[in-house]
């Protein structure tokens, strides 16, 4: 209540009172009402992802009054005040949290980190299982969904209509594999039907002693540019998260990928089959050079090593190839030199020649007092 005072010309003061009420449109609604107005997205904007991250914010993580562990009712607080036309009175709720939540995480189905796939909740990157025919089995095949997109075609009759496109690829592990792409109005069935029809185009990929490709591979398919090397044993798979798992359904285990301008999967995956498709293995490459196909390793001494040896050597063709770019078409892949810290000064220089003489003995002292190093 505010008082005002009225003065006018022939007229005594007086004093009048005036009710002033602050409300606001606000303080009729609740904190569920207001959140829900900053959450709300149109039902065609919520098709196209939006406001997918938006949640509510609490900011102040206080208990709230009448919960814990000994929960209870308080009237006008968390239950009705009135309850046919009696006041209520305080008392212990029956109510038990730790029972509903434990109930609850019984029925939630928990992937193990090697099933959960690329990157949280999504799909990418998960395991379809094998595909289903009726004519044949596909017996130690597994599938993996690389890419699962929404996609919206405007039709005269419909409009714009809305379907998903998923790209799945299948193998066994032992060389045998395709990938496949479908589109239906559903995303669980576009999975199912890519990975059906990936099991009717598959293809036999040639490995050399079973862990790697048998020679360095380039291709180049739109503007997609992938360059293959093969790795020794115990390199493991340098490659895109999309190649790794295409070279795990194919058995390849050591090999190293490079892909330029690669930002379209099914053209870099098709880039890829054809270049494994096109492979050449070692006895094949010298039956038709005439050559012998030798390896020099330097931990073993440049040591020449025979790997495979013509059927009909004759010895008249005396070109000799590189191997290395003999299937490359003369391309190599730029690796860039690593430059060393050029922000060494003198002082630092200093130090390690100081230490250099020390270097390796932390470790000699915990032998030595193990017993191991005389």
């Amino acid at each position: 209540m505010k008082e005002f005072s009225i003065l006018k010309t022939g007229w005594n003061i007086c004093r009048s009172k005036v009710e002033i009420r602050n409300i606001h449109y606000s303080d009729k609604l609740t904190l569920d009402d207001l959140w829900r107005s900053v959450r709300t997205v149109s039902n065609q904007g919520a098709r196209k992802g939006r406001a997918k991250s938006v949640r509510r914010r609490i900011y102040l993580r206080l208990p709230n009054m009448g919960e814990g562990v000994n929960r209870f009712n308080i009237p006008g607080l968390n239950t009705p005040l009135l309850n046919d036309r009696k006041v209520l009175t305080p008392s212990k709720s029956s109510y038990n949290f730790d029972n509903e939540m434990t109930e609850a995480r019984s029925k939630i189905t928990y992937l193990s980190p090697m099933e959960r796939g690329w990157s949280g909740r999504f799909m990418l990157g998960r395991s379809l299982g094998p595909p289903v025919s009726e004519t044949c089995e596909f017996e130690n095949f597994d599938s993996i969904l690389l890419q699962l997109r929404r996609v919206v075609h405007m039709s005269g009759t419909l409009g714009r209509k809305p379907s998903f496109k998923a790209l799945v690829a299948i193998g066994n592990g032992n060389g045998i594999g395709g990938f496949s792409t479908a589109t239906a109005s559903t995303p669980f069935t576009s999975m199912v039907q890519a990975r059906d029809r990936a099991g009717k185009k598959l293809q036999y990929i040639q490995r050399f002693n079973e862990h790697t490709v048998y020679h360095n591979m380039f291709h180049h398919l739109h503007r997609c540019r992938i360059y293959i090397q093969p790795r020794e044993k115990g390199f493991g798979l340098k490659c895109n998260r999309v190649l790794k798992a295409v070279c795990k359904l194919l058995g390849i285990k050591n090999i190293q990928v490079k892909d330029a301008n690669g930002t379209c999967i099914n053209t870099m995956l098709h880039a890829f089959f054809r270049a494994l498709d096109g492979q050449e293995s070692h006895q094949d490459l010298v039956n038709r050079t005439n050559k012998f196909l030798v390896a020099f390793k330097e931990e073993e001494g440049l040591y020449p090593n025979i790997i495979a040896s013509p059927t009909n050597y004759t010895g008249e063709n005396i070109k000799e190839y590189d191997f290395d770019t003999i299937y490359t078409q003369g391309k190599l892949r730029y690796i860039k030199p690593k430059l060393g810290n050029q922000n060494i000064d003198s002082m630092y220089l200093r130090f390690l020649r100081r230490k250099q003489r020390f270097r390796n003995q932390n470790d000699v002292h915990l032998l030595r007092q193990a017993g191991l190093h005389i």
